[in-house]
């Protein structure tokens, strides 16, 4: 700040003080702003409850109220259905005014309790990331996750810390409430080598004495918490990387930017540093996390973005690290390489492991984003990206190498859930859809990103009510749907494994299908913004529907299938049969049919008497016994369920998904010519028209 020659001061004041006197005698004095806060009487810094837990709200205002008034709320959920509302009378006057409300009960699931001065017209101002007018609370359903045979059997792991214990910055426990509470199991341990030897191979020396060790890790809030520790080394410090020649070193090597984007000047150093962190690790395990089954390090960071060296060094880091790791931890499992775009890190990974890149890895970790990443992940591709992955993941690395998405999450973008509010529900769907996905398509584990938003276009599970101080490391947070329904899902699908995509449920309907521990699971969703009703193959009597807030209801069945309403956030039916989720119990002797076409079943137990279905959309057509099977020529082109039904009890004895391709192809080698292939079982007769 420039200094003021003191008798400018003066000046100033002289100046401040005639025109305080001239308004005084002109005009009566104004009235103070009214300010209106509130805040939850328990869980006031994360105001999530149990069912059981009474929610209640301690309001205040200051400011002179020039008038008695009414202060009014209603209680709703994301879609605005009433929960309640009513007025509290607040009487003028300057003395600050003080009220409790006790809400009423409210099911399961995402709050927003709205306030406001009938005639000031005074709400609850925008908090943090929080947008203006109300306040945010949840109640977490009571349903029991699955027990994990291992800590690092979960499927859900996450980014962020939050002091939401200490309510101070840097103090206290950072883990709790929020993994507990959000059912986060997997959590990243910095051991970046730019920040541990920033001098020299000597610059770290690790913990390898049980006692201490023992003793650091007594006040661990991820051992507390029972978490599964995910070891970060990627980096290199600058005194061990090969610059290129006219490349300036910098001053100081941040670990993610520049610490990755060359080799090491010295492998065999860099293996040392590696090996290090791997030994102490391994010991603290084994005294701290004796749930955890094997230790898991990665090396890189998103090297899309950052690597600028050939691919024989990238190859090498990683043959040094892997050798490291093994020697120094039986147990350690070295992944790569964390590419930050999916499509992107496919392309980069086929290369690699063309020249050898498989042989140093124990599996793949990455990040799942895509371009643009506004998007929806049916638009972004993800599944399809997620699929080659994992055709790459089979191909080169052993079987039951591990594939986990160690970081993926969304924001709205220009602020967006500041102006409108539907954005916090295009939030929570674009997320769950995202993660499912991810799951359903193979990945072992995928990481919900991040806590706490930690900017003003969201891109966390819950509002951060102290931004932008601080940023990261919140100390009071808020419920967001995105953070509830992200909860539900772990509640519902740990401990699960996936059995493919539901991909005969309609035009832009969506799903997985789960096994959580023999009982089987669907998650469907729709890409429209309204609900939809849909058929879905149960082959059950009854099954058990669950929307993303987790309140559960029971749906009857009628012919094995369930009409269920499905919206854009995922929704999750318990009970499905065995024999009506696609699989190897039930076979083609033909991948592919044509409409009008014989359809060729393998020979069955003739003595059940069963009879075959076929099902596509809301269509369900019976195809009848398998010496006499025909796709029937109206049958559109997709992919359709066939199923085998006992015609004495109507049990669902299996089904197979079908690709029925169009029926009339194209093919256009070049301009001015084409070939047209009729692949139907009969002549077609009709006129066809291009239109260019």
């Amino acid at each position: 700040m420039k200094s003021i020659p003191f008798q400018l001061l003066f000046c100033l004041a002289a100046l401040h003080t005639i025109t305080s006197h001239a308004q005084s005698a002109q005009s009566p004095l104004q009235p103070h702003k009214i300010e209106l806060s509130a805040e939850f009487a328990n869980n006031t810094r994360c105001p999530v409850f149990k069912e059981s837990e009474p929610v209640s709200l301690k309001i205040k205002a200051s400011g002179r109220r020039a008038s008695d008034d009414n202060l009014s709320w209603n209680l709703a959920d994301l879609d605005g259905t009433p929960f309640g509302k009513g007025e509290m009378p607040v009487p003028k006057g300057d003395a600050p005014w003080e009220g409790i409300l006790n809400l009423p009960k409210t099911p399961y699931g995402y709050f927003e309790v709205y306030l406001k001065f009938d005639k000031a017209g005074i709400t609850i101002p925008q908090t943090g990331t929080r947008p203006e007018g109300f306040v945010t609370f949840a109640v977490m359903p009571k349903i029991e996750r699955a027990a994990l045979p291992s800590t690092d059997a979960s499927r859900f792991g996450g980014q962020g810390t939050n002091f939401i214990k200490t309510g101070e910055f840097m103090k206290g426990d950072y883990v709790d409430p929020v993994y507990p509470m959000t059912g986060m199991k997997w959590i990243y341990r910095n051991r970046r080598p730019a920040e541990l030897y920033p001098s020299g191979p000597d610059s770290f020396v690790p913990a390898l004495d049980p006692d201490k060790v023992r003793e650091q890790g007594k006040w661990s809030g991820e051992k507390a918490a029972g978490l599964c520790l995910f070891i970060d080394a990627h980096s290199i410090p600058g005194w061990l990387t090969k610059y290129p020649d006219g490349v300036k070193p910098p001053a100081k090597v941040s670990p993610t930017n520049d610490g990755q984007s060359y080799p090491p000047n010295d492998f065999v150093k860099y293996g040392q540093m590696i090996g290090k962190i791997a030994a102490e690790q391994a010991l603290n395990r084994k005294i701290n996390f004796p749930d955890q089954k094997k230790n898991y390090y990665e090396i890189h960071w998103e090297p899309d973005w950052h690597w600028k060296g050939s691919d024989e060094d990238f190859i090498k880091m990683y043959e040094a690290a892997y050798r490291a790791i093994h020697e120094n931890d039986p147990d350690g499992m070295l992944l790569g390489a964390n590419y930050g775009v999916l499509s992107t890190g496919n392309k980069h990974l086929e290369r690699l492991f063309k020249k050898g890149f498989g042989n140093y890895l124990d599996g793949i970790v990455t990040h799942t984003y895509f371009i643009p990443e506004y998007q929806t992940p049916e638009k972004g591709h993800l599944s399809q990206e997620m699929r080659k992955l994992v055709a790459l993941t089979r191909k080169y690395l052993k079987p039951g190498a591990p594939i986990i998405n160690s970081e993926w999450g969304v924001n709205n973008g220009s602020y967006p859930s500041l102006k409108y509010h539907w954005a916090l529900k295009d939030e929570a769907a674009r997320f769950m859809r995202g993660h499912l996905t991810v799951l359903g398509e193979g990945a072992d584990t995928t990481f919900y990103f991040y806590t706490a938003d930690c900017g003003l276009d969201g891109g966390g599970l819950f509002f951060n009510l102290t931004y932008p101080k601080p940023v990261f490391g919140a100390t009071h947070i808020a419920p967001k749907p995105v953070g509830t329904a992200a909860a539900v899902a772990t509640r519902l699908l740990e401990g699960s494994r996936s059995l493919g995509a539901l991909e005969y449920l309609g035009d832009n309907v969506y799903g997985y299908a789960f096994d959580r521990g023999g009982v089987i699971v669907a998650a469907p969703w729709t890409t429209y913004a309204e609900e939809k009703e849909i058929l879905l193959p149960a082959g059950a009597k009854e099954v058990i529907s669950y929307d993303p807030m987790g309140n559960s209801r029971a749906l009857a069945c009628k012919n094995g299938y369930a009409s269920v309403k499905v919206g854009a956030i995922p929704s999750y039916i318990f009970g499905i049969s065995k024999g009506a989720i696609p699989s190897v119990a039930l076979k083609t002797a033909e991948k592919k049919a044509i409409p009008g076409g014989d359809l060729i079943m393998e020979k069955n137990d003739q003595s059940k008497n069963i009879k075959y279905r076929m099902f596509s959309g809301n269509n369900s057509i019976e195809l009848g016994e398998v010496s006499n099977l025909k796709v029937p020529r109206s049958a559109s082109s997709g992919i359709l369920l066939i199923s085998a039904i006992d015609g004495k009890n109507g049990e669902w004895l299996g089904s197979t998904a079908l690709e029925l391709p169009n029926s009339v192809s194209m093919d256009v080698p070049n301009i001015g010519t084409f070939k047209l292939t009729n692949t139907r079982a009969e002549a077609v007769k009709g006129v066809f028209t291009i239109r260019l």
